[in-house]
């Protein structure tokens, strides 16, 4: 099954954010991976998805004062049941799945997500 970017020829974009409207600003790993993640569904790119779970299974967060208190071990495991699955419904499910990890993660670190 094709999807409808695909099926309308959209081509595929390279994860290379500027976001937050800083020059030269480059978001975290674990954004761009996310990022990448959903780019992957969007286009269907198994090799996308794979390096984008395969990241966000070594999440780690930079030093914080809240650093003990938030649920980095739940974004990993997340990462690793997206990994596992194997069509695009499940990728998509398991997508969210770790976007309910990530809001979680943000919600106590008291910062904002990028999207």
């Amino acid at each position: 099954m094709r999807g409808c970017h695909e099926a309308a020829g959209v081509k595929q974009p390279q994860v290379a954010r500027g976001a937050q409207g800083a020059p030269g600003h480059r978001p975290p790993a674990h954004a761009l991976a996310e990022a990448e993640m959903w780019e992957s569904i969007v286009f269907r790119s198994p090799t996308r998805y794979s390096r984008a779970a395969t990241t966000l299974m070594d999440f780690e967060v930079a030093s914080t004062p809240k650093q003990d208190e938030l649920p980095t071990q739940q974004v990993r495991e997340q990462a690793k049941l997206a990994a596992t699955a194997t069509d695009w419904p499940a990728r998509s499910a398991a997508y969210a799945k770790l976007l309910g990890a990530c809001k979680s993660c943000h919600e106590r670190a008291g910062t904002e997500a990028a999207r």
